[in-house]
């Protein structure tokens, strides 16, 4: 989308560190467009720090909740904090709009990566990825067992 605002992403001293130190396993999710004014999602990327608290390599606004967007954060945030690659990825864990490989194949690590949903849209009927992959009859019988997990 060259020529075009997709959204704004920043990154100050101490998250860049983060980033850098603790950059393995992420948190995506977008938060609702009714935080702000202007309509505009805010975007989160989210860690464990050596200490296991939440600490945040980067933030930022989006246009729209799209898997363009949320590769352009994880691209942008990568190159802020050039001392951890995307490569280095290992899991990243987000929401409905991850359904398949579309985000990994833009980012490059599809080799590298996994990528899990989160609970409400691993049990969606709609957006789920449960109810996608096993047959409906079978997804029936599975999800006590899921919503349990």
């Amino acid at each position: 989308m060259a020529g075009t605002v997709c959204g704004f992403v920043w990154m100050t001293g101490a998250m860049r560190l983060d980033w850098e130190l603790n950059g393995g396993e992420l948190f995506m999710d977008a938060l609702g467009r009714s935080m702000n004014n202007k309509g505009w999602s805010s975007q989160t990327i989210a860690m464990y720090d050596c200490n296991k608290k939440i600490c945040l390599p980067s933030e930022s606004l989006i246009a729209e909740e799209s898997v363009d967007a949320y590769a352009w954060n994880l691209q942008a945030t990568a190159e802020m904090g050039p001392g951890r690659s995307l490569k280095d990825v290992r899991i990243i864990w987000g929401d409905g709009i991850f359904s398949g490989d579309s985000l990994l194949d833009k980012l490059g690590i599809r080799d590298t990566c996994k990528l899990c949903l989160d609970h409400h849209h691993l049990l969606s009927l709609d957006l789920g990825a449960w109810p996608k992959k096993f047959s409906l009859p079978t997804f029936s019988q599975l999800q006590d067992d899921l919503t349990t997990m």
